[in-house]
C-alpha cells in the first residue's frame, strides 16, 4: 500500500497492490464459500497506524476478489480510519441500461483482486444558524423547559427592569 501526498501533507491517494500467488488464487472461490459456512472475518490492518478492518468471508463469496476501501481523513489530512464499502451490485445492476454492464457488475471475479481505494475527506461548512427568539434547546432538538423562579406565596419572581 502507498500513501500519497500533496504538498500540504494531506493525504490526497492511496494505492493497493495485492500480491497473492497464483496457485493460492487457483481454489480462493471455494475456500470463500466454506469460510463463510463457518462465519469467518477476514481482517485488514495497516500496522504503522494502529488501524484494523474486517469483512465478513460472505461478503468476498458473494461478490468476489472485487473489493472497495475507503480511508478517512481529518481536517488536517492525516488518515485516522479505513473501512472496507460493501456495495451492492445486484441493485445498482438494476438501473443499469447497458446488458454488458448489468453482467460485469454482477460477475464475481476470481482471477485477481480489483480493489479501489477512495479517500475521504471531511466537508467543511459554516456553523449552523439558529433562529433568534430568546428559545433554548437541548442536545436532542427539543425546546429546553425553562423554570421560573417563584416567590415564597408561589407568584413568580419578576426580575428588576433596568
Amino acid at each position: 500500500m502507498t500513501l500519497g501526498y500533496d504538498s500540504l501533507n494531506k493525504l490526497v491517494n492511496v494505492v493497493i497492490e495485492n500480491t497473492i500467488p497464483e496457485s493460492l488464487l487457483s481454489n480462493v472461490e471455494a475456500e470463500f464459500k466454506l469460510k463463510c459456512a463457518e462465519g469467518s472475518l477476514y481482517q485488514l490492518q495497516i500496522p504503522e497506524l494502529d488501524l484494523l478492518a474486517s469483512q465478513s468471508a460472505c461478503q468476498y463469496a458473494k461478490q468476489g476478489l472485487n473489493e472497495t476501501i475507503s480511508f478517512f481523513t481529518d481536517a488536517q489530512g492525516s488518515l485516522v480510519s479505513f473501512a472496507y464499502e460493501v456495495i451492492d451490485y445486484s441493485y445498482l445492476a438494476n438501473y443499469e441500461r447497458s446488458a454488458k454492464r448489468r453482467r460485469l457488475m454482477t460477475t464475481p471475479v476470481w482471477d485477481t483482486f480489483k480493489t479501489e481505494a477512495n479517500v475521504v475527506h471531511p466537508e467543511e461548512s459554516s456553523r449552523p444558524i439558529f433562529p433568534m427568539g430568546g428559545k433554548e434547546y437541548n442536545s436532542l432538538g427539543g425546546e429546553k423547559k425553562v423554570e421560573v423562579k417563584r416567590n415564597v406565596d408561589g407568584t413568580a419572581a419578576v426580575a428588576p427592569q433596568e
